[in-house]
């Protein structure tokens, strides 16, 4: 064999120092696929959690934002804008902040000035909202923490307490 046929038959060595790749075999096909279906339930899952918490902590910082600026405004107007009424101020107040939080499913408790109201009208409180008495408010609200139909905390409630200065 001649030296020049001999140069020109070897195979030139790579150059980079990059790792060759190894030819897929024949049973190694399918394994993304196999993968992915394992993996892919396990991540919707998971996902689906965050999204159902996120939903959760949504409504209970609006509950609780609500709630405070309901009663602050109550007491800065001293209950005297619904027909002396502060409860239902206090309702009508709430119910404009919290827009997605249904109002048939809020229950409301009151303190005003040591007296304790229940629902969303407590006209005998209008004598009760004295300058420089506290005003306490307790709203609660239902959560549903389901996923694909089944609820994991049957029975949760959402809670935000308050107490404000009546000015």
């Amino acid at each position: 064999m001649s030296p020049l046929k001999l140069l020109t038959s070897q195979r030139p060595r790579p150059t980079s120092s990059a790792p060759r790749r190894r030819p897929i075999r024949s049973s190694e096909r399918g394994a993304e696929i196999v993968e992915f279906a394992l993996t892919f339930p396990m991540a919707m899952v998971v996902m689906t959690g965050i999204l159902v918490f996120g939903l959760y902590i949504n409504k209970q910082l609006a509950l609780q934002s609500a709630t405070d600026e309901a009663a602050q405004i109550t007491s800065i107007t001293r209950g005297t804008g619904v027909a002396s009424n502060p409860c239902a101020e206090f309702v009508s107040v709430f119910e404009t902040v919290a827009p997605n939080l249904n109002p048939a499913s809020l229950t409301f408790t009151y303190t005003i000035n040591g007296a304790g109201f229940t629902g969303t009208t407590c006209s005998s409180a209008a004598s009760d909202i004295v300058q420089g008495a506290a005003f306490k408010v307790t709203t609660t609200y239902p959560c549903a923490l389901a996923v694909f139909g089944k609820n994991f905390v049957p029975g949760c409630t959402l809670y935000s307490t308050t107490t404000e200065i009546i000015e």
